[in-house]
């Protein structure tokens, strides 16, 4: 009995580490990868210094003895000048250094931040004519998730709950899954016309599918010729894509994609409601978030030849006013592509 307790701590530990974790409290977003690596971004706090945004990434591996990682992102400095701009690391009044020219932290500036969050930390970064505050809002919570994620809780490297348990115990995280992308037949989506023979029965299919799945209004959609489109792309002598717009807002556009086969009947497999477009065996999901620093959220699926697969996705979090975001991996596979 001892032996079967074990067995399914480690078969939940394993099913727990190929899941990806999003959280997020107060001012730090946490994101946990299908293999176990996690990243925490801290922000300036919303309203602190304004026209100062910042943030501060700790990336830690899962597995025994890994380190902690840390970069910087600043929303902007001045780039004017010949020479690359200096920046010193601030911790509760006294100067952790130089930060390097490349923004990713030094070993003793990370052990020193790490050490100093859970607590009260104030975190400057100061430049010739500005400074950055990081918040210590939400690091506890964040740090505590990370150890939970990758089973360091009372480890004496635990970023937070140190403890006597040993180091050994803390599991390896799983590989990445590997995904063999078929060969199509068509690498582009058409326009299926209406004189086109597959039209009707795809209008039909895609009529029942977006009232299912989507929450545009009839009228709204009959309105437009371009909202009534249907995009057809053969993928195998059985299988093909068929896409129709399924929701539009102020920034994004998504549609339905359904994998279908070639014949009746059609056996409609829904891959998202939110696809933005098609190539070659991959479908991609690219999607803007609203406000500055033009947060994105991306995800990919690959036709293996039966299904389409996730194989990827990422997102910005917040940005906080980062341009660009600050990108933390949720899910990641490798591909091998046949085309």
């Amino acid at each position: 009995m001892k032996y079967l307790g074990i067995l399914l701590l480690l078969l939940v530990a394993a099913a727990q580490a190929n899941t990806p974790v999003a959280f997020r409290y107060k001012d730090w977003d946490t994101q946990c990868d299908n293999v176990g690596t996690c990243r925490t971004a801290g922000y300036t706090s919303i309203g602190d210094n304004i026209g100062s945004n910042a943030a501060l990434v700790f990336t830690r591996h899962a597995g025994p003895k890994q380190p902690v990682y840390g970069s910087l992102y600043l929303d902007s400095f001045d780039r004017s000048s010949a020479a690359p701009p200096i920046f010193s690391l601030w911790l509760n009044g006294k100067s952790l250094g130089e930060v390097p020219a490349d923004l990713v932290l030094t070993a003793s500036q990370v052990t020193a931040l790490v050490n100093a969050l859970p607590g009260s930390a104030h975190i400057a970064v100061k430049g010739a004519s500005k400074t950055w505050h990081i918040s210590d809002a939400g690091a506890s919570a964040a740090f505590r998730k990370i150890d939970v994620v990758q089973q360091r809780l009372n480890t004496p490297t635990a970023m937070l709950v140190k403890g006597s348990r040993a180091e050994s115990q803390v599991p390896v995280g799983p590989k990445l899954p590997h995904i063999r992308a078929a060969k199509v037949i068509d690498n582009k989506a058409r326009i299926v016309k209406k004189d086109d023979p597959l039209y009707r029965p795809l209008a039909a299919l895609m009529t029942t599918a977006l009232h299912h799945y989507c929450d545009m209004p009839d009228s709204f959609r009959q309105g437009s010729a371009y909202l009534q489109q249907i995009h057809y792309a053969r993928l195998s002598s059985d299988k093909a894509l068929v896409m129709q717009m399924c929701w539009t807002a102020a920034y994004n556009e998504g549609y339905l994609a359904l994998l279908i086969n070639t014949k009746p009947p059609y056996q409609p497999e829904r891959v998202t409601d939110s696809a933005s477009y098609y190539s070659g065996a991959t479908l991609m999901l690219e999607q803007k978030g609203r406000g500055y620093g033009d947060c994105r959220t991306f995800k990919r699926w690959d036709f293996d030849g039966s299904h389409f697969v996730k194989s990827g996705e990422t997102n910005d979090g917040p940005c906080r006013g980062i341009p660009g975001g600050v990108s933390l991996d949720i899910y990641d596979a490798v591909i091998e592509n046949h085309n």
